[in-house]
């Protein structure tokens, strides 16, 4: 039976690895903080993005994975969602993201969320704010207001260590069109569903 569940969960996310429209519409819970990266200090938002799927018509909940490329309220493009486990650029912060995000309830939570799926994605040490491409700027880690957000970034960031877990990466076709984006895969009830309907139709084809 276990078998049977872990084949149907793999068909279901293969399925929905399809092309869609969306459009970024506004902010979430989260905050604007001040980052480095590639050597350019920047302010940015850090936590959720609000699109609307223009295919489905459904809003659609993301956080960022993309630092080298920008969006602004009502910019549109297409998305291929791509599970992020195995994906050697992706499979990490895609396993922070989706162990973290059912603990996202502020704007700390989300801040933070947000830090650690950089942290992830560029190889920051969230512990001494040193390595990879992106850091968090120096004055804006040292003030102490801000170290309840990056205490759980890095318990955020901890928890996703040797812990592969699927999020969606959604892939901008063209890749520099838009910003990629992580979202949720669906709950394992919606998943199961899904792959009974597709069961189903390969029983018919059969027939």
């Amino acid at each position: 039976m276990k078998n049977l569940t872990t084949m149907i969960v793999a068909l279901s996310l293969a399925a929905t690895a399809s092309a869609d429209l969306i459009r970024y519409d506004s902010t979430g819970r989260g905050r604007n903080i001040d980052i480095v990266y590639k050597g350019n200090g920047q302010g940015v938002f850090a936590g959720e993005l609000n699109f609307t799927n223009l295919t489905t018509n459904n809003a659609l909940l993301t956080m960022c994975v993309d630092l080298d490329n920008r969006i602004s309220g009502g910019q549109t493009y297409e998305v291929t969602y791509r599970p992020t486990v195995p994906l050697p650029v992706f499979e990490q912060a895609g396993s922070v993201y989706a162990l973290g995000v059912s603990s996202v309830v502020n704007d700390v939570t989300a801040t933070a969320l947000q830090i650690a799926v950089w942290a992830a994605r560029y190889g920051l040490d969230l512990t001494t704010n040193t390595g990879g491409t992106f850091q968090l700027a120096n004055s804006w880690y040292q003030d102490g207001g801000n170290s309840a957000i990056i205490a759980q970034a890095i318990t955020f960031r901890n928890a996703a260590v040797g812990n592969p877990t699927n999020a969606f990466y959604l892939e901008p076709n063209p890749i520099n069109a838009g910003q990629g984006q992580l979202t949720p895969v669906p709950e394992p009830a919606t998943l199961l569903a899904v792959g009974a309907g597709l069961a189903a139709m390969a029983r018919r084809r059969r027939k």
